[in-house]
Order: C-alpha cells, then sequence, then structure tokens
C-alpha cells in the first residue's frame, strides 16, 4: 500500500514525504547482479571487484558427499597474495566453493598444538 492509499482509508494520517533508503537500494542491487564463476581461469567476477586464486597443494580431504564436493586443506593464495592454508569445501574441478577458513603458518602451527593437547576420547 502507498502512502496516497492509505491517506484516503485513514483521513487523520495526512500525506507524508516518503522516505529513501540507499542501503536498501545497494541490497536489491547486490541481489540482481550476483557473483557468478568464470569456468577456465579461477576468477570470481562481483560488482566491485575481481577475487583469484591458486591452488598451491591439495594437502588433504577431510570428507565428501554424494555430490562430489570435497572438504579440503590446501595451500594456496587468494589474489596474489601470500600463500596460506585453507579449509574449505570445494565442487570436483575446483571451479566453486564455500565459504571456508585461512589460516597463516604460524595459527596453522598454533591450532596443530591445541589440537595435540586435546583428549578426543573425553567427547
Amino acid at each position: 500500500m502507498d502512502f496516497q492509499n492509505a491517506a484516503v482509508l485513514n483521513p487523520g494520517m495526512g500525506r507524508r514525504k516518503q522516505k529513501t533508503f540507499p542501503f536498501i537500494d545497494f541490497i536489491k542491487g547486490l541481489w540482481y547482479h550476483r557473483s557468478e564463476f568464470t569456468d577456465n581461469d579461477n576468477e570470481v567476477k562481483n560488482m566491485a571487484s575481481k577475487i583469484t586464486f591458486t591452488i598451491q597443494e591439495e594437502l588433504g580431504d577431510l570428507s565428501s558427499n554424494s555430490k562430489g564436493w570435497k572438504k579440503q586443506l590446501t595451500y594456496m593464495n587468494w589474489n596474489n597474495g601470500k600463500d596460506k592454508f585453507d579449509l574449505r569445501s570445494w565442487n570436483e574441478d575446483h571451479t566453486a566453493m564455500t565459504k571456508g577458513l585461512t589460516l597463516t603458518k604460524e595459527e596453522m602451527m598454533k591450532l596443530r598444538d591445541i589440537l595435540n593437547g586435546i583428549d578426543f576420547d573425553k567427547y
């Protein structure tokens, strides 16, 4: 219902100036211009930037599902930055991914120490 019709239905309401919400317009723009992967060069295109990645080494698979997606630990870089450890799910040909966790070497070593100190039989 727009404000003109509301004023007719409720005469005490009067005419109101319609407010604009730039943030909502921005979100609507994101909805209509969603990101897409390119097929050949491991790039993600979106409105603001181009994201690139290079998988240096696949270190291990933690799990896989019936659709072929694997939760993997990899050593890789994003946007030609410093190589880091990365844990996330990938499709079979590494053209699509889920959200994941990226760790530096120092963070990975700290995580190793934490995991070595856990008594997993307790859980």
